[in-house]
């Protein structure tokens, strides 16, 4: 549950982060809460396996960075 909380707050900061994007139109038109709470889950997924293995390498953070900007539609968000 407390997890949920953790989630929940990353999400409302990300939400925020989107909708100004929308905004200024630096971004396209999305929903930033399904986009925030699909990033959130997205990245605590990809990084919780790989961390509890010590097995995070050198590319597992750009690779992330370049997901979440694809994510965003971003152009040209290839930062791997």
């Amino acid at each position: 549950a407390e997890r949920l909380v953790f989630r929940r707050a990353f999400r409302d900061v990300f939400a925020a982060r989107v909708e100004e994007g929308v905004r200024s139109g630096e971004l396209p038109p999305q929903d930033p809460v399904l986009t925030a709470s699909a990033l959130v889950g997205a990245g605590a997924e990809a990084l919780v396996g790989p961390l509890a293995e010590g097995s995070v390498g050198p590319g597992t953070v750009p690779a992330l960075v370049t997901f979440t900007l694809r994510a965003l539609g971003v152009p040209d968000a290839d930062h791997a």
